[in-house]
């Protein structure tokens, strides 16, 4: 029995089906959301992670920017839980503001 194969468009953008998909669920954005964020239809985003059309150049610029700002998001929140091991590890969540003593210079005119 012959198997059927959807038509898939070579990645010539360097945005695989997977790649694209992969990026929006890294945004955490429905394929609706995305396709706003894009400027595109729902329909287009359905066929660029089916892999049957492609994103045009000023489609993949946007991707390229939105693939940037979430990389940098990832290594923002990579860095939180050592953060919040040295705040716990300095017992600096123990402080409180009343613990704080704030001295005012004395600022009257002579």
């Amino acid at each position: 029995m012959a198997q059927f194969h959807s038509p898939a468009v070579p990645s010539s953008s360097g945005f695989s089906p997977s790649a694209i998909s992969g990026l929006r669920y890294s945004l955490g954005q429905s394929r609706a959301d995305f396709a706003r964020v894009l400027g595109v239809t729902l329909e287009t985003i359905f066929e660029w992670e089916a892999g049957t059309q492609l994103p045009n150049a000023s489609e993949v610029s946007i991707l390229i920017r939105l693939n940037q700002q979430s990389e940098a998001y990832a290594e923002k929140t990579a860095m939180r839980p050592a953060l919040e091991r040295a705040i716990r590890d300095r017992r600096l969540d123990q402080i409180h503001a009343s613990d704080f003593i704030l001295s005012v210079p004395d600022l009257t005119l002579n």
